[in-house]
This record gives structure tokens, sequence and C-alpha cells, in this order.
């Protein structure tokens, strides 16, 4: 991975941060885009100085469109090129918050801050063959709560807020992992209409170890009484985070000709989504929505560039 340039949301924790450290310590750069600086570089500077000379904080908060807009024009500035592009940032949705970009902040960090991001590097990515886009998703997409027509409510507050309410919020969660599963489709198809050798794959990392079950938890009554017992069987079945950032650092590592453009990966192979998944209808409904929201959004904006890009299935 010498003189790899690979930006990884959300790499102050978790898997970003263990994938980070496993790309360093193969000698590629690394852009740690993350929300807090201080976090961060508290993270950076627990290493060695040979691998802390290739390790770069950038503020990115992916739930603000602004943050995300002035990230892209920070990395365009710096770098000629970006090899990777490494949508790890995510978090399960715990408290409502409505924000100026007029969505759920959730589903901004966890599905179309993504997408805006991954369509605004677009063209700063290497067409050398080698460059890749790895988004995370999860096994939680079996379990949507999603049909024909759902996708036009989420610009409603109301309708978005009663995803908070009776412990649904793991709902919205595996609404928007089903999502990245299309973005990755999506992007597949684009890149290959548009001949850039950019292969788009995701992946699910298993279960791994976390502060959820304690955050939901405190959020959550009913949650807290099966906290106990959930904690002990999860415990023994899930990963660590080193074991859990194995699939991603696989297709970081893995030649292009090796992986397939828009696979859903599983333990470092191929693996076969949710019916949802490939319903093709409904990523269709979802995507080409996505599309018109973020082109009316920066419709006025001309500095904002790639939006040209996407367009609808």
């Amino acid at each position: 991975m010498t003189n790899k340039l690979i930006i990884i949301t959300g790499s102050s924790n978790g898997l970003g941060k263990e994938s980070a450290f496993d790309l360093l310590n193969h000698n590629a750069k690394i852009i740690f885009a993350c929300r807090s600086e201080e976090r961060t570089m508290k993270v950076i500077n627990t290493l060695p100085e040979n691998l802390r000379k290739n390790a770069t904080f950038m503020k990115l908060d992916i739930s603000s469109f602004k943050s995300i807009i002035n990230f892209v024009k920070e990395i365009k500035q710096k770098y000629n090129k970006i090899d990777i592009l490494m949508n790890n940032a995510g978090s399960m949705p715990i408290n409502f918050v409505w924000t100026e970009d007029d969505y759920d902040s959730y589903f901004i960090s966890l599905y179309l801050g993504p997408f805006l991001l991954t369509t605004l590097l677009m063209n700063h990515m290497n067409n050398d063959g080698d460059s890749k886009i790895i988004n995370l998703s999860s096994a939680m997409h079996f379990w949507p709560q999603l049909e024909k027509g759902d996708i036009q409510k989420y610009k409603n507050k109301d309708y978005m807020k009663d995803f908070y309410k009776n412990s649904t919020a793991t709902k919205l969660y595996n609404n928007t992992k089903l999502f990245i599963i299309y973005m990755t489709q999506y992007f597949a198809k684009l890149c290959e209409k548009n001949n850039m050798k950019i292969k788009n794959v995701c992946l699910h990392p298993g279960l791994v170890k976390s502060d959820f079950f304690e955050k939901v938890s405190r959020s959550n009554y009913f949650a807290s009484i099966g906290k106990n017992i959930l904690y002990h069987l999860i415990n023994l079945v899930s990963k660590t985070p080193v074991e859990g950032s194995q699939t991603q650092l696989y297709l970081s590592y893995a030649k292009n000709e090796e992986l397939i453009n828009g696979g859903y990966y599983a333990d470092c192979k191929i693996s076969k989504p949710g019916k949802k998944a490939r319903d093709n209808d409904l990523r269709n409904e979802v995507i080409n929505w996505t599309v018109d929201e973020l082109k009316n959004k920066f419709k006025d904006e001309e500095d904002i560039q790639n939006l040209e890009y996407i367009e609808k299935l």
C-alpha cells in the first residue's frame, strides 16, 4: 500500500481505527476523517513516529452537508488523487435530531452523507484500475422496514421522529444499511457507464463488540431490562474490533480484478445480500429520490462539482 492515499471516515475508534492502523503498517497514507480533532489526535499520537507521519486528521462531520462540502474542498486543494474511500463512519440512532439541512441527523450520517461525499470525490480518485470505494453496511439490512413509496416520507419530520418511538430506531438503522447496498450498486453502475476504473463494494463486518448496547439501554427502558442477558450472549458470539475490521481490510488489499463491482461481502468473501437488497425496483426508487434530493438541494451552488455525474436509474 506504499503511497496509497486512503480516506477513512469515523476512524477515531472501532473498525475505522483498526483498519487505519493496519493500513498504516503497510505503508499507506491515511486521512482520519472525523468530527473530533481532540479525540482523533489522541489516537494518532499513540502511533510510533514512523506511522504517525503518514496519519493526518481532517475534520469531517458526516451528518452535515456543509462539513462534507468543506472537507471535499480541502481534500482537492491538498491532494492530487485519492486511492481508496472507506465510508466507515456510523452509529446507531439514539436521539431524534432534525438538522439545518432539513433531514434527520442519523439519516444523513448513515446514508445521505456518505452518498454526497462519494459523489463529490468521484472525479478526484485515481483511475488507474486499482482505486475503490468501500462502504460499511450490515447484515441488519436483512430486516428493513421499507415498502415502495416510503422513501418519499424521509423529508417529513414527524415521520422520521416516529422511528425513535417504541424502540424502533433500529428499523432506521436497518433501512440505512439497505440503502448503503443500493448506493454501492448504483455507483458501481455509474463508474462502469463513465469508464471509471473504480470498484465499489460493501460489507458486513460481523457482530462486533462495542458500546452500542450500553448507549441503547441508556435511552430505552426495555432495552435496559434485557441488556444483561444480551450482553453475555453477544460476548459469546461477537468479534473484537480487530476481527471485525478484517473484511474491509481484505477489500482494501485485494486487487480490483478479484472483486465484484457492486458486491456485498462478509467474512472476506462475496455473499448474497437480503431479498430487498436484490429488489431493483425498490433500489431505483430510493436512488432516484436521493439524486433528486441532492440535485435540488444544491442546484444554485455552482462551486459544488460532480453532481452532474449522478443521474436517475
